[in-house]
């Protein structure tokens, strides 16, 4: 991971609705702080678990 800027001073943060994760309808009872980082993030090769893109993969039958 490079981190490219890092900031801890008082700011506001926006809350989206998101359907995954609906943060923003927690109610906010005391801000203590705030930090934000700009990354750069490269994740590590993995394995193909299962790869549907092969010839041997039948579908659902369409």
């Amino acid at each position: 991971m490079k981190l490219a800027e890092a900031r801890r001073t008082a700011w506001a943060m926006p809350l989206f609705e998101h359907a995954a994760a609906p943060v923003a309808r927690l109610p906010v009872l005391e801000v203590t702080g705030g930090l934000h980082l700009v990354t750069d993030l490269t994740l590590g090769l993995g394995r193909v678990a299962y790869d549907y893109l092969t010839k041997s993969f039948k579908g659902n039958g369409s």
